[in-house]
């Protein structure tokens, strides 16, 4: 009975930790960048740095785009 409850505790305590560091990785992201990751940007205000940043970070390709329009519309379509 009582491994039972060892590992209900562990487990809890191991997602508390796994919560802990993925706010403390969206902070570091958020240190870098100067926006939080969960934050709803419109991509028609970002720069177009901004935009290729963005996609790169989401792993789309973009080569071939070059009107800031077409980069926004693709930022849109990835999510």
């Amino acid at each position: 009975m009582r491994s039972f409850w060892v590992q209900i505790l562990t487990l809890s305590l191991y997602f508390e930790i796994v919560f802990v560091v993925s706010r403390l990785w969206d902070l570091v992201i958020w240190f870098q960048q100067g926006t939080p990751p969960t934050e709803v940007v419109d991509p028609l205000l970002l720069s177009v740095k901004q935009l290729k940043l963005l996609l790169d970070n989401r792993g789309v390709n973009y080569t071939g785009l070059l009107e800031k329009t077409e980069l926004a519309q693709l930022v849109s379509d990835s999510g």
